[in-house]
C-alpha cells in the first residue's frame, strides 16, 4: 500500500534535485525553472528530536498519533498507546494532562 502524496520541503538553502531524488545545493541539482528559490523557507512545524529522530504530533488525531522522520527518511505515523497523546515536551507518549496537544 502507497502513502498518500504530500508536499515535502527541502531544508534550507537546499533544492530537490529531479535527477536524484533528493535534496542538494542549488548549483549541483537538476531542476526545471519553477522549482521554488533555495531561499524558500516553508512554516515550521513544533517538533522533537531525539537521537536523529524528528517527532511531530500528527494533525486531527488529537495528538493520538505522531510521525517520526530522520535527515534521510520520510515521515512514518505511530500511534500511541490507548488513552495517551504524544507530548513534545519529552518526545514520547505521556497522559493528556500532562501534554499540550498542538495540532
Amino acid at each position: 500500500a502507497f502513502l498518500p502524496p504530500e508536499t515535502q520541503h527541502c531544508p534550507d538553502g537546499l533544492q530537490f534535485d529531479l535527477a536524484t531524488c533528493v535534496c542538494n545545493y542549488p548549483q549541483n541539482v537538476y531542476c526545471p525553472d519553477h522549482c521554488p528559490a533555495a531561499e524558500y523557507k516553508p512554516a515550521k512545524s513544533r517538533s522533537c528530536e531525539e537521537k536523529g529522530n524528528i517527532y511531530r504530533q500528527k494533525p486531527g488525531t488529537n495528538c493520538e498519533k505522531f510521525t517520526q522522520e530522520t535527515a534521510v527518511l520520510p515521515p512514518q505515523v505511530h500511534s500511541c498507546p490507548s488513552g495517551l497523546q504524544f507530548d513534545l515536551d519529552t518526545c514520547v507518549c505521556n497522559y493528556p494532562a500532562n501534554t499540550a496537544c498542538h495540532v
